[in-house]
């Protein structure tokens, strides 16, 4: 009789075939019986007294068995509390998907590691890669190595800053204790930290103007860059961005869908150059930069400078109440920023940058890339600089480098025109780069620390965290089938649950991807897009030469096994077929499934989500994966032939079924092209592959509001995955023409046939593009014939 020991056993569990009845309580499996158990007749008892006995005997063996199963119960309740449960309450933190379980001792420690199928987490470290770093860094090193990379902050500061970060902090904990890096996010936490683990390395961040009292502070400051000499003491240090960590003065609306909604031309700005801004000092006609007074002149071109006093610029409300900076963007400065291709960064004297420059700086680059809007430093670029000026310049330098323009500025008839040719051919690019900047490591105060974290990863040449994942369980399997059932582990209602896969080292066999091909990855992968690798023969026969099919389903379960049947003729191609169930009440129990050479697993979602295909699920194991829908899959030849595109461009998503868009300026809107057209800019997601990393980013870097729209209106999440793959990428899809007919006369029901469809989908790009601040699909006509 097989029983599941807690919640991610590997055992198998089989259809039982006796008259047992089981039951799950805690950790502990056990059986009851629908028949009474009958008394031992004892031999030498047979008097009266005799049997009296034998009955009073019955009584306590029954009462004892109570008693040892409620024993039992107790001692699994306890187990688990202890395993399950911590000083401080669960922290359910709100992300930009719905939530996700971040508990006190880590959200990598979860899961029991000692648990069977579950690898310890072991760091593994380059022991060459620190042959040149200063004393205080090996100290560190030597410090963090000891306490497995862990780092702690407390739970009022988690709360404020980290609800949308995690994935670059896995080893981030809700309670400080000896052995665990302090993220000092205030003053005050500084203080505690100093006088309660004043043996303990602390990781201040926050506007540091004094000299550090201490040799375990590790610095991240705006004025890092510009005196170092005031940090020395500072075993590390960064330049650390000045907004949002001070207040901000700029207005930012929360962005609502709407599916009448009418923009701009993305295409097309109102000006060329933008900026509305404060003077905090002085009067704002007094002493400008020369560059101001040129372009005030200039046909598309709006520079708005005013002074403190303005109210319209600084309304009481957000009056910045220290001056010590020297321009801030105004309340209502997206107005004229999201009008503009360039935004136009401001300050008295570029050849003498003061600390109050530096603040102005980067309040200003945080409202241009805030609203989309590419950052213009009207000055040569020089390296040497911008490593003192720009945040994790050293970590972001291929980011920083292709997101903003650097343009000195002779007069403003050629610096206009200079720019208008840059914003023609390189103005998607410039955007693509912005976005992913901003997106990933300036938008919040967390994705900040977490990139701060990252930097230091990089200068103790430690590896970046690795790809957090969605922990599945097994529950049972289908008997004489290589059918296995899987449950998302604790997934809690209307969440996901995802662990770091543990921290591992990069392939030694992959070229590491080059910096104008990709910025980051931001997770360790063996892996990526971006790389090339020397796999051994084993592992280019069972992972590189082979994908996974991923399969959405609901209730069209006779369709589902039917088309599972049909990649037999292509089985040297499959490692395994995922079943994403969403079905809330059907079991895959009930239905008879095929015999296969290639594993089927079904995991068992709770809530019927179309964005459940695209969670990064733990079983995925091959590089390649191809999404479908249940009613129609690509024929063997056009299957293979997709395959092999897609291995010669893994960045891409290869698909057979291509889609348009087209602007219509006369009513401020996209729509969508479902029609047979020469080109196209995205691919249906119900038949395509793409490299997993894509699921890794769509559910830890698309935008919190796109995910929220799909998951509100079930539509549109292949258009989602498109636009963040070209966004990534910066590359359009490829088609495959296939001879599979891509429709299903049978099917009654479905999305494509509800009414308003194709308006809801037009809405979506409409409102996909605006939420982007700029269109990121790109168009072509490549079609790959079978």
């Amino acid at each position: 009789m097989n029983c599941m020991h807690g919640f991610i056993s590997d055992v198998s569990i089989t259809n039982a075939t006796n008259t047992e009845s089981m039951y799950y309580a805690g950790r502990q499996c056990y059986s009851k019986s629908s028949e009474k158990v009958a008394a031992k007749q004892h031999p030498f008892i047979v008097t009266e007294k005799g049997l009296y006995v034998i009955h009073m005997w019955r009584k306590v063996h029954r009462l004892c068995k109570i008693l040892l199963v409620a024993s039992l119960g107790l001692l699994a309740f306890l187990i688990v509390a202890h395993l399950f449960s911590h000083d401080d309450a669960d922290l359910r933190l709100a992300l930009p998907r719905k939530e996700i379980i971040l508990e006190e001792n880590g959200i990598n420690l979860r899961f029991n590691p000692e648990s069977k199928g579950m690898a310890r987490i072991i760091v593994k470290v380059d022991d060459h890669g620190h042959e040149n770093m200063s004393e205080a860094l090996v100290d560190l090193r030597s410090y963090l190595l000891r306490s497995q990379l862990q780092v702690c902050t407390s739970q009022s500061e988690l709360k404020t800053h980290f609800t949308t970060t995690y994935s670059l902090l896995p080893r981030l904990y809700s309670t400080c204790i000896p052995g665990r890096m302090r993220l000092a996010l205030t003053k005050e936490a500084l203080s505690d930290c100093l006088t309660k683990w004043e043996d303990e390395y602390c990781f201040a961040f926050f506007d540091v103007h004094d000299k550090l009292p201490s040799e375990k502070i590790l610095v991240a400051s705006p004025d890092y860059g510009l005196n170092r000499r005031d940090f020395s003491l500072a075993p590390f240090g960064v330049v650390f961005p000045y907004w949002p960590m001070a207040p901000v003065t700029v207005h930012t609306p929360q962005p609502m869908f709407n599916t009448h909604r009418v923009i701009m031309n993305p295409s097309r700005r109102a000006y060329i150059i933008g900026t509305d801004l404060g003077r905090l000092s002085g009067n704002a006609k007094e002493e400008l930069p020369s560059i101001i007074t040129s372009l005030s002149n200039v046909a598309q071109v709006n520079v708005s400078i005013r002074s403190s006093g303005n109210r319209e610029c600084f309304p009481n409300e957000t009056l910045p109440m220290r001056e010590t900076q020297e321009f801030l963007p105004c309340s209502q400065a997206r107005n004229i920023i999201q009008k503009s291709s360039f935004c136009l960064i401001v300050v008295n004297d570029w050849e003498n940058i003061t600390p109050s420059a530096v603040r102005s700086i980067h309040a200003q680059l945080w409202t241009c890339l805030k609203f989309h809007s590419i950052p213009l430093i009207p000055t040569h670029y020089v390296k040497e600089n911008a490593e003192k000026v720009l945040p994790f310049f050293g970590l972001l330098e291929s980011l920083w480098s292709r997101a903003i323009v650097f343009q000195p500025f002779i007069n403003a008839s050629d610096f206009v025109h200079r720019l208008m040719e840059i914003f023609s051919n390189e103005g998607v690019v410039l955007m693509d780069k912005g976005a992913k900047l901003f997106n990933r490591h300036l938008a919040t105060v967390g994705k900040q620390v977490e990139t701060a974290v990252a930097a230091l990863n990089r200068a103790l040449s430690f590896p970046q965290p690795a790809l957090p994942v969605v922990k599945t369980y097994q529950t049972g399997r289908i008997q004489d089938t290589r059918v296995h059932i899987y449950e998302v582990y604790d997934y809690p209602k209307e969440s996901k649950s995802f662990m770091p896969s543990g921290l591992v080292q990069p392939n030694e066999e992959c070229d590491p991807p080059s910096d104008d091909a990709f910025e980051g990855p931001l997770w360790t992968l063996e892996t990526s897009p971006w790389q090339r690798c020397k796999a051994s023969e084993e592992e280019t026969r069972n992972l590189s030469n082979t994908f996974t099919v991923i399969f959405l389903t609901y209730d069209r379960t006779a369709m589902l096994i039917s088309n599972i049947k049909r990649f037999l003729q292509i089985q040297d191609l499959i490692h395994s077929i995922l079943v994403v169930w969403n079905h809330p009440t059907l079991k895959p129990e009930s239905f008879v499934w095929p015999q296969t050479p290639f594993p089927i697993n079904v995991i068992r979602v709770p809530l019927n989500k179309l964005q459940s295909r695209f969670l990064p699920f733990d079983i995925i194991k091959t590089d390649a994966v191809l999404t479908l829908d249940d009613e129609v899959v690509p024929d063997g030849k056009s299957t293979r032939a997709g395959f092999s595109l897609w291995k010669e461009h893994p960045d891409r998503l290869v698909g057979f079924v291509a889609r348009g868009h087209k602007w219509y300026d006369r009513m401020g809107q996209f729509r969508y092209v479902a029609t047979a057209q020469p080109t196209y800019s995205f691919i249906l997601t119900g038949a395509s592959f793409f490299h997993k990393y894509y699921l890794y980013a769509y559910t830890f870097e698309l935008l919190h509001e796109i995910y929220a729209v799909v998951d509100e209106i079930m539509n549109c999440e292949d258009i989602a995955m498109n636009m963040l793959t070209q966004q990534i990428s910066e590359k359009p899809p490829l088609r495959v023409i296939s001879g599979t007919r891509f429709a299903c006369p049978s099917c009654t029901e479905g999305l494509s046939r509800k009414k308003g469809h194709y308006h809801m989908r037009s809405a979506c790009i409409t409102n996909f593009i605006h939420l982007f601040g700029y269109d990121p699909l790109k168009t072509t006509n490549f079609m790959k014939k079978v």
